[in-house]
């Protein structure tokens, strides 16, 4: 192999693989996978409930979202959509505080 066809090989090689990279990165950017982080959790009165007030952020197209969830006590957050409350903005920003008002009431 000469070193002509040795180089444009290689480049070639450099080329793909940057390609490559570059596309994996875009899909998992624009993939629309959503990414739940709590901020806070408060337990109902009686400790079967808990609300979960969260911050929801489905990558580089989309904005950050504040959310609220009612579960069971011993449920984990899934990356799903909050079912009691849903604001744009980030947590902070809104300046939500939990309170149980009755063992029911939230």
């Amino acid at each position: 192999m000469n070193k002509f066809t040795r180089n444009t090989t290689i480049i070639l090689a450099c080329y793909v693989v940057i390609v490559s990279i570059g596309l994996y990165a875009m899909s998992t950017l624009f993939s629309g996978k959503c990414v739940n982080k709590i901020f806070h959790e408060v337990l109902s009165p009686a400790g079967n409930y808990k609300a979960v007030l969260f911050q929801t952020n489905c990558g580089v197209a989309s904005s950050i979202s504040t959310q609220v969830s009612i579960m069971p006590t011993g449920e984990k957050l899934k990356n799903d959509g909050g079912n009691v409350y849903i604001i744009d903005g980030h947590p902070k920003e809104r300046h939500i505080k939990l309170i149980w008002l009755g063992p029911k009431n939230f």
